[in-house]
């Protein structure tokens, strides 16, 4: 039985970082071409649209 343990600073900050470098790469790699463009293109409007929606108000 696994307890749940706080984890520090650092280690939540790594895992967020490698979770979002996973999250690009399979982006980048995948056969769809609009996550293609939109991964090129950062300032792409419907990749501004999908951030807004993640953004707390």
């Amino acid at each position: 039985r696994r307890t749940c343990l706080p984890m520090p600073e650092y280690q939540t900050i790594s895992l967020i970082r490698s979770q979002v470098a996973a999250f690009w790469f399979r982006i980048r790699n995948s056969k769809n071409g609009i996550l293609g463009v939109c991964s090129e293109y950062p300032e792409n409007p419907i990749v501004k649209s999908w951030l807004a929606v993640r953004r707390k108000p």
